[in-house]
């Protein structure tokens, strides 16, 4: 049941980034999954769509190399055993672009909020969070990445207890321009 979820979450999500697809600015459109480093020995599993602005003028430091600004709005559950929560995040990325937009590393943090707390005896420190985010891509071909990202989602220690789960995530990016 919870494969036919993920399934249908996952379209819904691809449909909505074609039609975001739809104007003259450059969008991409990311869906990843990955696994906890087992924190604290518990095993957490995070699947996430996420959708990003780019800024229509990058600023070049030499030839090929160059950076640009975004903006990023992210959606997704985390789960552990058989507790769900949902995950809402949103906010600002910085990319560094490397030969001709085949490798790109990209840094973000934002604002996430998680609809569950508690994972069996586990508390992850309320559900206002922060998401940080630093990632590598390959692009196969102008439509197209590979990605991998080290991810950390904590409460910034705003509310005790503050652990913090990090996840490793691979997935695949879909760029729209036109």
């Amino acid at each position: 049941m919870r494969s036919l979820f993920l399934l249908k979450f996952i379209s819904v999500l691809i449909f909505t980034a074609s039609v975001f697809g739809q104007s003259n600015n450059s969008y991409s459109f990311g869906v990843r999954m990955g696994v906890s480093d087992n924190n604290y020995g518990k095993n957490f599993s995070h699947f996430e769509t996420d959708y990003n602005l780019a800024s229509p003028n990058p600023i070049y430091l030499y030839k090929n190399i160059f950076f640009s600004f975004g903006l990023n709005a992210n959606t997704g559950i985390m789960e552990s055993g058989d507790k769900i929560g949902f995950i809402l995040s949103a906010g600002p990325q910085i990319s560094f672009n490397l030969s001709n937009y085949k490798t790109n590393i990209s840094l973000s943090t934002m604002p996430t909020y998680v609809t569950r707390e508690m994972y069996k005896d586990f508390s992850i420190g309320g559900r206002f969070h922060f998401l940080s985010r630093i990632g590598i891509l390959y692009r196969i071909s102008e439509e197209m990445g590979i990605e991998y990202s080290f991810e950390h989602i904590s409460n910034g220690g705003i509310v005790k207890p503050n652990p913090g789960v990090n996840f490793h995530m691979a997935g695949l990016r879909f760029y729209f321009t036109r």
